[in-house]
């Protein structure tokens, strides 16, 4: 098994966690340059109308793509966002915008990938690693950027199958909040694009 399917299989894997497979159609985003001057000239505008999600993001990155949850909508409350881009690899970044009430419903062998309810900022390490149960033995980090707390959390282990190692990242970022448009945010990401996730986050419209 090599690298690049292990990486593959852990974006795929984080999607199952979220308890959905990708919706087949993609909405096209509204995409202007104006607007990330601050952050760089290579930063550019997304904007998506329907959900009305809006950040900055780095233009190396390619074409962002943005699909709703495949989840019926009676096999869920709420919903999730998926938002990747064409020129990354193993689609990451990979960021999740769920609604704050997002449940998928009935039974499932998959865990969620965090208890958005249970995130509090206040609780000790340990107590916010209980909160990840794919990841007890990785490094966490809380911090602020702009207005916004988050919670990092670096992986980086041997698969026991096959012996690959594993580097990534994750963002949990709870509550973020546009207009009248609520969401919990999840990025999972390469450790090489973490300054440009954080400007990103940083971007948020809150």
């Amino acid at each position: 098994m090599n690298a690049k399917f292990i990486t593959v299989s852990l974006t795929v894997l984080t999607i199952l966690l979220f308890g959905s497979a990708l919706a087949t159609q993609t909405r096209a985003d509204d995409q202007v340059i104006s607007g990330c001057s601050q952050y760089g000239p290579n930063y550019v505008t997304f904007k998506d109308q329907e959900s009305g999600i809006e950040f900055c993001y780095q233009g190396s990155w390619g074409q962002p793509m943005i699909k709703e949850t495949g989840i019926s909508s009676e096999a869920r409350n709420g919903t999730v966002y998926y938002i990747s881009f064409t020129n990354t690899v193993d689609s990451r970044p990979l960021i999740a915008f769920s609604t704050l009430d997002f449940v998928k419903l009935g039974d499932s062998d998959v865990p969620p990938i965090i208890n958005w309810d249970e995130l509090d900022f206040s609780k000790s390490d340990q107590e916010l690693v209980n909160l990840l149960p794919n990841d007890e033995n990785s490094i966490l980090e809380r911090g602020m950027i702009g207005k916004q707390q988050y919670l990092k959390v670096n992986i980086d282990y041997i698969e026991s199958f096959g012996g690959t190692r594993i580097v990534a990242t994750k963002y949990f970022i709870p509550k973020v909040n546009y207009n009248d448009n609520n969401y919990n945010l999840y990025i999972l990401c390469s450790p090489a694009m973490e300054k440009d996730v954080q400007t990103m986050i940083e971007s948020v419209n809150i």
